[in-house]
């Protein structure tokens, strides 16, 4: 069964998992070591059916969710750096948060100053 933009509505269940199957042999659901994530095991397991069967938080996905948040601020006001934040996912985020929008100067700035300050703590661990 080729994946196809097709409506969620017009697959059968049957359908459906058949094609996360074949999604998952394809490798679109693993990370770039060809792994899958917690988060997007949770994902599988919510598509198929089995929510109640996931496991764990997605830790990553949770610091993706607080970088977002954080870029949202960072519009009008400045955001504080946390030691407990990972890093390397808050710089990738906010890095790519500068890239993908039209931002004010003003903010621009206020964002460049939090990266610089996530890789001074980074450097410090």
């Amino acid at each position: 069964m080729a994946l196809e933009a097709e409506s969620e509505l017009n697959l059968t269940p049957t359908q459906k998992r058949a094609a996360i199957y074949e999604a998952m042999d394809k490798g679109l659901f693993s990370d770039d070591d060809g792994k899958l994530t917690i988060g997007a095991k949770n994902k599988i397991l919510e598509l198929l059916g089995y929510a109640s069967l996931a496991v764990g938080r997605d830790i990553k996905e949770l610091h993706r969710a607080k970088a977002s948040n954080e870029n949202a601020k960072m519009k009008t006001a400045a955001a504080v750096v946390k030691e407990y934040d990972d890093h390397d996912v808050h710089l990738s985020e906010h890095t790519a948060f500068l890239v993908a929008e039209n931002l004010s100067c003003e903010c621009e700035r206020r964002i460049c100053e939090h990266i610089k300050e996530h890789r001074r703590m980074k450097s410090e661990k």
